[in-house]
């Protein structure tokens, strides 16, 4: 209403003006949500390390929980035990990395039971190289259903048995925190990670391939590119440095 009365030129200098105003309140907006901290999604979990890097050994018997790799044509290899270790490199995170070591690795599909073991190790030795690990929630909020993502290496995990070939396992796999009171907005000693296949057991289906909409899957055939669905089950019980454990924020 204010412009309408003004003399021409006094006009253009008044629109001319409000535009700046305008333009000056949208860039101070946003430098407000910039300054605003970076917060994990509700589909994620941020983990606190007090001194980086926080490590954790991990360990793992077939005793425990069965140590398995299948594939859905029934494909099976076995192990004994994993051992391993975990990194969190950063004072506040989602990620980390992971690397497992499995152990008295043999195939179940010949009748003989040969041993497996990944190129340059010993027999019924198999070593998954660095993995990175994401800390992600399964539940949909409030619900809290503590998991992490691994995401195997770019070339994949390859091993070889005697008396069949060589197999190349790719993809991502997803394994459920079981001890949650334990670990969450707390220091834990300890994390117990498990995988399972689906129930009632269909061949090379793990328990969990979804998150947030998108499909996560692991696949072993005779090279990177088969497409073959696969599934490991197994318990990783990872334990902290004393003094330096962290905390996982769900």
């Amino acid at each position: 209403m204010l412009a309408a009365h003004l003399l021409p030129g006094q006009r253009e200098r008044y629109i001319m003006s409000k535009k700046l105003m305008l333009l000056a309140a949208g860039a101070l907006s946003a430098l407000a949500f910039a300054a605003l901290p970076a917060v994990a999604s509700a589909e994620e979990y941020e983990v606190h390390c007090p001194k980086t890097p926080c490590i954790g050994t991990i360990a793992g018997t077939a005793i425990e929980h069965t140590i398995r790799l299948e594939n859905d044509a029934n494909e099976r290899i076995e192990a004994t035990s994993l051992t391993g270790t975990t990194s969190i490199e950063a004072s506040t995170t989602t990620t980390g990395k992971t690397e497992l070591f499995f152990k008295g690795v043999k195939e179940k599909i010949t009748g003989f039971n040969f041993s497996c073991n990944s190129p340059g190790a010993a027999a019924g030795e198999i070593k998954t190289g660095v993995m990175s690990t994401h800390f992600i929630n399964l539940g949909k909020s409030p619900e809290t259903i503590p998991a992490v993502l691994l995401t195997l290496p770019a070339a994949g995990i390859t091993f070889t048995c005697a008396g069949f070939s060589q197999k190349t396992v790719t993809g991502n796999i997803i394994g459920t925190i079981t001890n949650v009171a334990e670990v969450c907005n707390k220091a834990a000693a300890k994390t117990v990670v498990k995988f399972n296949i689906k129930p009632p057991n269909p061949f090379g289906t793990q328990e969990h391939e979804t998150w947030t909409g998108k499909s996560y899957d692991l696949t072993s055939g005779t090279h990177a590119s088969d497409g073959t669905t696969s599934a490991q089950t197994g318990t990783g019980n990872i334990t902290w440095e004393v003094g330096n454990e962290p905390t996982l924020t769900c």
